[in-house]
């Protein structure tokens, strides 16, 4: 009493404040100190005696018989730990298949209390090795049959998930045997992982080293928002950096319309969204080397030397869209590039665009991609294909098409170029075609019958080909020059022509000749157009 009435002599202002102070830290002072005292009671008194107890609990958390080394409390990060040493989960028969070096358990000493009941909001497990079979019939931690017996409890991983805070773990070894994808099954080893959540937000971030077989290693960081009754409406992201996955094991999977990758080195950083078990977008960067294709049944090999680029994916309802900024392909040898490149499908509607495409693309991949364009094999095709754009019906075939070419090369691979340097805009239509020739140094060669290939310094104007009818379509030049130093021709005009007779109906052509070297016609007229008698 005398100690309040000196403060209250001196310090008469501050008295109600101070004394307030005094009594809310003694109050703090008092909780911690029983934090401490029933802590220090729990590791002395009641943990030696309750270690069957806690296996128990942890036994009807896994839904197998559990066994602990030794059981101590201890601090970290000023929190209480339960520390649980030598633990092993043992499969029905009492083999152990699920062990640790230690685990701590964060507790909740307030609400352990309150209940009665242990209560763990963290989880930390170091020197793990466990057995993690799949079947068809899900996941187990055990090595089980084929046929899951009624013996093996599966655990629900939601509801456990829900009532931790943290997880993380250390020295993971996990002997993975996929009986549905056996090509997965092997020692994984998991150096980091961290598991945190808040109010159903849940992060992760871990580092698994792979089985020789696939690769060096991967890289995972996620994040999703559980939905505890329903995992359909569970949002989720993922980031994987996987670091030289070899592609030869993955084979039967990597497989497009008889398109096979049979081997070859991918490293790639993959970022996606999804809500359950869907995909909503991805976006990658990958490199590749030393890829080789075959198209089944056939054994064709197209050996792809690099590969790399990004891609964008995205999937609303029925709609998806993929892009691509950057694609650089080197194939057996030869270097091609493809530069913004889009891909947008509704339904039967597919649209393709691209700021730069090197038709060298397609020549490359020609045993393999030639039934899908109705292309026949003998011929090839390069040169740069500038503002692309294609639309595409799976059931009709091409609605339009538009680009700018610049040196276009045409092979017959029996009987050589047919055609190059071609340049110019273009559009089509199954009913209106257009080319604008702006070309230069243009070699032509039409077929065998010509003996040499003409060439001509320039050709320019239009050239339209339009349907008439399903039989006749018409064939239309504006103002197409073409020169070099034997000649010098403005054509101006039509003409009809009849596809079941290969016969032409009508023309009405103006030609304007500037010069001509008569000498030199028999290089542009072959022999076979001509009368015998000629």
């Amino acid at each position: 009493m005398s100690c309040s009435c000196k403060i209250s002599t001196s310090f008469p202002t501050a008295l109600p404040k101070q004394h307030g102070y005094f009594r809310v830290s003694g109050l703090v002072f008092s909780i911690i100190f029983l934090l401490l005292f029933t802590c220090a009671l729990i590791t002395i008194w009641v943990l030696p005696t309750q270690k069957d107890n806690i296996a128990h609990w942890l036994s009807e958390k896994v839904g197998h018989a559990v066994t602990i080394g030794e059981v101590d409390m201890v601090w970290q990060d000023n929190r209480p730990q339960l520390l649980l040493t030598s633990m092993k989960v043992l499969q029905d028969e009492g083999v152990g298949a699920l062990s640790f070096t230690s685990l701590r358990l964060g507790l909740n000493i307030w609400a352990s209390l309150v209940d009665q009941q242990l209560h763990i909001g963290q989880i930390a497990l170091e020197g793990v090795s466990v057995t993690l079979v799949r079947n068809q019939q899900g996941m187990s931690f055990f090595q089980v049959t084929d046929t899951v017996g009624p013996s093996l409890v599966p655990i629900d991983v939601i509801s456990a998930l829900t009532e931790l805070k943290k997880i993380s773990l250390s020295a993971v070894t996990v002997n993975y045997f996929d009986r549905v994808s056996t090509v997965l099954t092997g020692r994984y080893i998991i150096n980091d992982a961290v598991l945190t959540h808040e109010k159903g937000a849940w992060d992760s971030k871990t580092s698994v080293l792979l089985p020789s077989k696939l690769g060096k290693a991967i890289a995972i960081e996620a994040s999703w928002q559980l939905d505890a009754n329903s995992f359909d409406e569970t949002t989720w992201q993922i980031e994987v950096v996987a670091d030289s996955l070899l592609l030869d094991y993955f084979r039967s999977y990597l497989v497009l319309r008889n398109i096979q990758l049979q081997q070859g080195v991918m490293g790639a950083k993959i970022y996606s969204e999804g809500r359950g078990k869907n995909i909503v977008s991805i976006e990658t960067t990958f490199q590749g080397e030393g890829w080789s294709l075959s198209h089944l049944p056939r054994s064709d090999f197209i050996h792809v030397d690099r590969i790399a680029g990004q891609f964008q994916w995205q999937q609303q309802a029925e709609q998806w869209q993929l892009k691509s900024q950057q694609l650089d392909v080197i194939i057996q040898g030869q270097q091609a590039d493809i530069t913004e490149l889009e891909i947008r499908q509704y339904g039967q509607q597919i649209a393709l665009s691209a700021k730069s495409f090197d038709l060298a693309v397609i020549s490359m991949l020609k045993p393999l991609v030639a039934s899908w364009l109705e292309q026949p094999e003998q011929y090839s095709i390069s040169g740069l294909m500038q503002d692309l754009e294609i639309s595409y019906d799976t059931a009709s075939g091409v609605q339009q098409a538009k680009g700018q070419a610049n040196d276009i090369v045409i092979r017959d691979d029996e009987h050589g170029v047919l055609m190059s340097n071609l340049s110019g805009e273009w559009s089509y239509s199954p009913s209106y075609s257009l080319f604008q020739f702006d070309s230069q140094d243009i070699t032509i060669r039409p077929d065998e019958n010509w003996q040499q290939a003409m060439h001509f310094e320039q050709v320019t104007g239009e050239l339209i080909i339009q349907s008439v009818s399903d039989q006749v379509i018409s064939i239309q030049t504006n103002e197409l020059v073409i020169s070099n130093p034997d000649m010098m021709v403005a054509v101006d005009g039509y003409s009809d022509y009849d596809l079941a007779v290969e016969n032409i109906l009508h023309n009405e052509i103006a030609i304007k000749v500037n010069y001509f070297d008569v000498t030199k016609w028999q290089d542009y007229i072959p022999s076979h157009f001509l009368d015998p008698d000629f």
